[in-house]
C-alpha cells in the first residue's frame, strides 16, 4: 500500500477533488491489496467549493488491469455476480473525522447513482451526482463527499465453483476519475481540479494502471441500473 501525503492544492479560488482508499481528506492512498471477504471505501472529497457547489457529478471508470472483460468479482451493476448490494454509495457518513466534515447542509437535497457496464464488457461505469437545494452552511474547507464500498464478502480467486459466490477477484483493476464537475447556485459548470484520478486494487501498484491508455470507444449500447 502507497500513501502520499502532503499534496499541494491549488490556489484558494479553485475547486479540487481528491480520491483515497482510506477515509480521510488529508492523506492519500491510492493503491491496495484487498483479500476475499474484505471490504473497502474508496473516499471522495473536496475543497474551495462548499460556499458554491449546488450541484457534484463524480464520474468512475472501473476496468480489469488486464484488458479483458470485467470480472464478476468486480461487477458492481444489476447483472453482475455481486448485483446492487456489493456497491455501497454511503452518501450520509455519520463517523465524519474532524479535519473532514459532511458535505451536508441543513437543507433539502437529492442524490441519484447508476452503474451501467460498456458494449464492450472490459469497461464498468460508475456515476453519482448530489443537488442540494440551498447553500451549505458550513465554511470554505475540506469535505467528504462521497464514500463508495466495495463489498468482496464472496470474491473468490480463480472460478466461481457455485452461484453463490462471484469470481475472478484475483485479477487487478483500475478505477479512474473521468469526470469531476460542480455546479454553482448561479447556473456556472466548471471542472474541479483533481489532485489524483488513478486508483487500484490489486494490480501490484499505482504505475500499471497510470499506464493503460483511455480507451477511444465510446459506450454505445450500456446496460444501466438505476436507484
Amino acid at each position: 500500500m502507497a500513501a502520499t501525503l502532503g499534496l499541494s492544492l491549488p490556489v484558494a479560488s479553485e475547486p479540487a477533488m481528491r480520491g483515497s482508499w482510506i477515509f480521510s481528506c488529508a492523506s492519500t492512498v491510492t493503491e491496495v491489496e484487498i483479500a476475499p471477504g474484505d471490504s473497502r471505501r474508496l473516499t471522495f472529497s473536496h475543497t474551495n467549493a462548499d460556499s458554491l457547489a449546488r450541484r457534484i457529478r463524480i464520474v468512475l471508470e472501473l476496468a480489469p488491469l488486464d484488458g479483458g472483460a470485467v470480472p464478476d468479482a468486480w461487477r458492481f451493476d444489476a447483472a453482475g455476480c455481486q448485483g446492487d448490494y456489493g456497491l455501497l454509495w454511503d452518501t450520509y457518513i455519520a463517523a465524519a473525522v474532524k479535519t473532514c466534515p459532511l458535505n451536508l447542509p441543513p437543507n433539502q437535497q437529492s442524490v441519484w447513482h447508476a452503474t451501467s457496464l460498456a458494449q464492450e464488457g472490459d469497461r464498468l461505469r460508475l456515476e453519482f451526482e448530489r443537488v442540494f437545494g440551498g447553500p451549505p452552511d458550513v465554511a470554505t474547507g475540506d469535505r467528504l463527499v462521497l464514500s463508495l464500498r466495495f463489498d468482496h464478502l464472496w470474491s473468490v480467486a480463480g472460478p466461481a465453483t457455485d452461484a453463490e459466490h462471484c469470481g475472478g477477484f484475483e485479477r487487478g483493476v483500475c478505477v479512474r476519475l473521468i469526470e469531476a464537475t460542480h455546479e454553482s447556485f448561479a447556473g456556472l459548470v466548471r471542472p474541479y481540479v483533481r489532485t489524483n484520478s488513478v486508483y487500484s486494487a490489486n494490480a501490484g501498484g499505482l504505475g500499471s494502471c497510470e499506464v493503460v491508455p483511455v480507451r477511444a470507444t465510446t459506450w454505445g449500447a450500456i446496460k444501466g441500473q438505476y436507484r
